[in-house]
């Protein structure tokens, strides 16, 4: 059996392969069979992993609003843009920012953001990293304790995100 190595990476290839259980090439080698028997221990690992995982997103998103990062909803039709724009209630790029089309902002280049509220982007900034940095050791931690240890890790996780 030959095969085409494309843009996929090796481990999603050799999970395509658990499914299917067909078959497949990996490095230009064709391996049968990679189907791996799951035990109970492996699934709760995988488990406390997507659990910490929604957890570091939804916090993500509650952080870039506590640190005024998200932009107002834009105007839903053309009075209620009249009545920001003569509000004032819309802020301009400035020169020396990054061209503001290519990050999806309103025509020419309006961010809906009242001016007086101006982004932390350090503080966001540096809570992200201390998020990425308490997740990555939560992770580790699930992966090499025993589950009731990681369970309490996690919820030592859960405990944390809440304080940023």
């Amino acid at each position: 059996m030959s095969c085409v190595i494309n843009d996929w990476c090796e481990a999603e290839i050799i999970a395509f392969s658990e499914i299917a259980a067909k078959p497949q090439c990996i490095n230009g080698k064709t391996i049968y069979n990679q189907k791996k028997e799951k035990t109970p221990m492996t699934d709760h690992k995988y488990y406390l992993t997507q659990r910490l995982n929604r957890l570091e997103g939804e916090r993500v998103e509650i952080l870039a609003v506590k640190f005024n990062i998200v932009e107002d909803e834009p105007p839903q039709n053309a009075k209620e843009f009249i009545e920001r724009i003569q509000a004032g209630k819309f802020t301009m790029p400035k020169k020396d920012e990054d061209d503001c089309f290519e990050y999806g902002h309103g025509p020419y280049g309006i961010v809906w953001r009242d001016p007086t509220i101006t982004p932390d982007k350090d503080g966001y900034t540096k809570a992200l990293k201390a998020l990425s940095l308490e997740k990555d050791n939560t992770r580790d931690a699930i992966e090499m304790l025993p589950d009731a240890d990681a369970l309490a890790e996690f919820r030592k996780f859960q405990a944390y995100i809440t304080t940023l």
